[in-house]
C-alpha cells in the first residue's frame, strides 16, 4: 500500500471495493449489489470493475488498465466471460500523476445482450445527490476498516458532497450522520460505478479513483472519496463510441 502525504491530507491507493456500516446487516449490502449486477461487469486479472453503457462498451478507470493493454484480454458479465477487442485511455492520462484524468473505455469483440447499460450523466448538478456504488473484493467496515476479501458483490449508498472539475467527491459518514446503507470503496477493484437512477433510467455520475483519508485510517468513517467525473469527460466518451 502506498501513500502520498500532501499537507495534512493522506491519499490512499486506487480503490472500489464494499466497505460497509459496522450496525448493519452484510445482507441487505449484497442484495443491493445483486439488484445492480446486470450494470456492471469486471476485468479478468485486472482487478478492477467497469460500468456497462452500451452492449459493446464498457467504463471504467485508467489506472486499471493503462499500459497493460495487451495484457488484459477479458471482462466477466454475470459470470460469462468477453473477449475484449480494444482498450481506450483517455489521452491526457499519465500513469506519474495517476489521479487526474482517470478515465478509459474498454470495447469487447462480442455483445453483452443480458446487460443494464447505464446513460452517461451530463448535467453540472451532482452535488447532493444520491448514488449506489457496486464493487466486490476487498471488504470491511467503517469501525474495523477492510477486514477480508471474499469476491461477492455489494452495494452501497452516499451523497456527493462536493464537485471539482474532474471528480466528484462523498464523505463515509458514520451512524447517526449515514444513509442506511451507508458505504465507500475499498482497495481491489478500482474502476467501479457511481450510479444516480431518475425514475427507471439508471446513469453513471462517476468512476471509482481514489481515497483521502485525512487524519483517519483508509476504509473508516471519515475518510472522502473521490470518483472521476463522468459529466466532464462524456464528449470524449462519446467521440470514442461514435467513432
Amino acid at each position: 500500500m502506498r501513500y502520498l502525504i500532501i499537507f495534512v491530507l493522506f491519499i490512499a491507493p486506487h480503490a472500489n471495493a464494499i466497505v460497509i456500516r459496522h450496525d448493519v446487516d452484510d445482507k441487505e449490502y449484497r442484495e443491493l449489489g445483486e439488484q445492480y449486477a446486470a450494470s456492471v461487469a469486471y476485468i479478468r486479472g485486472g482487478g478492477c470493475a467497469t460500468t456497462l453503457i452500451s452492449p459493446e462498451w464498457l467504463l471504467t478507470a485508467a489506472h486499471c488498465v493503462a499500459e497493460r493493454e495487451r495484457s488484459i484480454t477479458k471482462a466477466t458479465h454475470l459470470g460469462v466471460e468477453y473477449p475484449i477487442e480494444s482498450i481506450i485511455v483517455h489521452p491526457q492520462f499519465d500513469l506519474a500523476n495517476d489521479k487526474v484524468h482517470d478515465i478509459a473505455l474498454i470495447q469487447l469483440k462480442r455483445p453483452i445482450l443480458n446487460g443494464l447499460p447505464a446513460k452517461l450523466y451530463t448535467q453540472k448538478n451532482e452535488q447532493g445527490k444520491s448514488v449506489v456504488f457496486v464493487g466486490s473484493g476487498y471488504f470491511g467496515n467503517g469501525l474495523e476498516g477492510i477486514t477480508k476479501r471474499n469476491h461477492e458483490q455489494r452495494g452501497a449508498t452516499n451523497t456527493i458532497i462536493g464537485t471539482s472539475e474532474i471528480v466528484i467527491k462523498f464523505k463515509f459518514d458514520a451512524p447517526g450522520e449515514a444513509s442506511h446503507l451507508e458505504g465507500i470503496s475499498g482497495p481491489g477493484d478500482s474502476g467501479g460505478p457511481a450510479f444516480i437512477n431518475i425514475g427507471s433510467q439508471l446513469y453513471v455520475a462517476g468512476v471509482s479513483s481514489y481515497q483521502v483519508v485525512n487524519e483517519f485510517e483508509e476504509a473508516h468513517y471519515g475518510v472522502e472519496e473521490n470518483y472521476t467525473r463522468v459529466s466532464t469527460y462524456y464528449p470524449w466518451v462519446e467521440f470514442i463510441i461514435n467513432k
